[in-house]
C-alpha cells in the first residue's frame, strides 16, 4: 500500500503511524517534483501564476491535511494540540527545507542521508505531539466505589 492509499484509508494506528505516512507522502511528492521545484526556486518569475498554483499542489493540500488530521485527534478527544493548523506548519516545514535543500544543492542538512533525515524528523515531530496526548483514566480507578465494603 502506498503512503496515499494509506493516508487516504483514515484511522492511523498510532500518531507516529499517522506522522510516519503524511511525511512520506509530502516527501515523495516533493521528490517527484524535484526538478519544478528547482525551476520555481531559481526562476519564479517565468512561472507567473503557474509558480503559486504549482506550490498549492505540492505543498498546501499536505499542510491542509496534515493540520486537519490534528484538529480530527483534538476533536476525538486524544489530543489537546493548541493550534494544529500551526503545528503541522512548523512539522511539514521541515521537511519541506529538507527536501528543498537537497534539490538545489544535492544535500540534506547536516550531510545526513534520507533515511536518517526521515526518521529524526518523524521521531521529532512525534515527541513533540507526544506532550499533548490526553492521558486515559485507568479503568480501575476509585471513582465509582460508593465505599460500601465487601
Amino acid at each position: 500500500m502506498t503512503a496515499r492509499e494509506q493516508y487516504d484509508a483514515g484511522q492511523p494506528g498510532s500518531v507516529e503511524q499517522a506522522v510516519r505516512t503524511a511525511g512520506q507522502l509530502i516527501w515523495n511528492n516533493l521528490k517527484q517534483s524535484e526538478d519544478l521545484l528547482k525551476v520555481m526556486l531559481r526562476e519564479p518569475d517565468e512561472l507567473g501564476d503557474l509558480d503559486e498554483k504549482t506550490w498549492q499542489v505540492i505543498t498546501d493540500n499536505a499542510y491542509q491535511r496534515f493540520a486537519d488530521e490534528l484538529a480530527a485527534s483534538n476533536r476525538a478527544g486524544r489530543t489537546s494540540i493548541p493550534d494544529p493548523e500551526a503545528a503541522a506548519a512548523v512539522a511539514i516545514g521541515s521537511l519541506s527545507y529538507a527536501a528543498t535543500l537537497q534539490a538545489l544543492t544535492g544535500r540534506l542538512p547536516g550531510n545526513t542521508d534520507e533515511d536518517r533525515y526521515f526518521e529524526a524528523w518523524v521521531n521529532q515531530t512525534v515527541s513533540v505531539l507526544a506532550q499533548y496526548t490526553n492521558r486515559r483514566k485507568p479503568l480501575n480507578d476509585n471513582d465509582n466505589d460508593s465505599g460500601a465494603q465487601t
